[in-house]
């Protein structure tokens, strides 16, 4: 069941990753990658907006939903076969604008919602390399230590939960950001699976090709090599033949017309 899910996932990436970008093989996976986790974190931002609207708090699961825009903005970009650093800097973008949106109207630095910001470096690494994911590092380390500050020094964040499902909701997003994690790794090591399983097949047809290579030099009783420097003085061969042929007509057309001029010329003198 998961091997199909998985090659129906597979199938999908293929759909939204631009043929510009199939070519080189490392801006294929690279793509597939930042698709995959826009598919997932557009799921959990939807599901996360139920739950939030079900908890009682509108506002939030509003918030929740909208940072499904920019996530599935960054599948667009990959579909244009633009950059998938881009991307990858889309979706941890969007999922950073909505967290922090979430924590400061749910309690600050204390809110459940930042618990997912620890999601972002892993994305950025997987998606548009370790220099990104160091940027998604601080950013979200920076976020939390404002949140820290501004409440040190006073500032009361409101909580749009009610407060008998703030315990509630709060076990959701850890079971919901464990789970997150778990498809963030078998996204990885499926694309990765997949990579290596269609290199293996391309190796074993070049070794069929190898294998039929030596045999036709075996039944021939000569190389390829030896074939194509054939060819080569066959194709030099013709050129030579075709250029002399050319000047014999050249050398003929010469003599016909100095026939003409002198037959021209014998009759003017009768």
């Amino acid at each position: 069941m998961i091997d199909k899910l998985a090659v129906v996932v597979d199938d999908l990436l293929n759909f939204v990753v631009a043929d510009s970008l199939k070519q080189d093989a490392d801006l294929q996976r690279q793509a597939k990658r930042v698709s995959a986790f826009a598919v997932a974190f557009t799921f959990w931002a939807l599901l996360f907006g139920v739950i939030y609207m079900a908890f009682g708090a509108t506002l939030s699961g509003l918030i929740s939903m909208s940072a499904s825009f920019p996530i599935l903005a960054s599948m667009l970009v990959v579909h244009r076969g633009l950059s998938p650093v881009l991307a990858g800097n889309l979706v941890c973008g969007g999922g950073w604008l909505a967290l922090t949106a979430l924590g400061a109207i749910n309690g600050g630095w204390t809110a459940a919602p930042l618990l997912w910001y620890s999601a972002l470096p892993v994305v950025s690494v997987l998606t548009s390399g370790v220099a990104w994911g160091c940027v998604w590092t601080l950013i979200p380390l920076t976020s939390i230590a404002a949140f820290g500050i501004l409440q040190g020094l006073g500032v009361a964040f409101p909580n749009n939960l009610p407060l008998g499902s703030q315990l509630g909701f709060a076990f959701c997003a850890l079971l919901g950001l464990i789970a997150c994690q778990f498809v963030m790794a078998w996204v990885r090591v499926g694309i990765e699976q997949r990579a290596l399983l269609a290199l293996h097949e391309t190796n074993e047809r070049l070794d069929s090709a190898r294998q039929t290579l030596a045999s036709l030099e075996a039944s021939f009783g000569f190389s390829m090599d030896e074939w194509a420097r054939v060819q080569r003085e066959k194709a030099a061969l013709e050129r030579f033949v075709r250029l002399r042929f050319g000047e014999h007509e050249a050398h003929e057309s010469e003599l016909d017309d100095e026939v003409g001029a002198s037959s021209d010329s014998d009759l003017q003198l009768r």
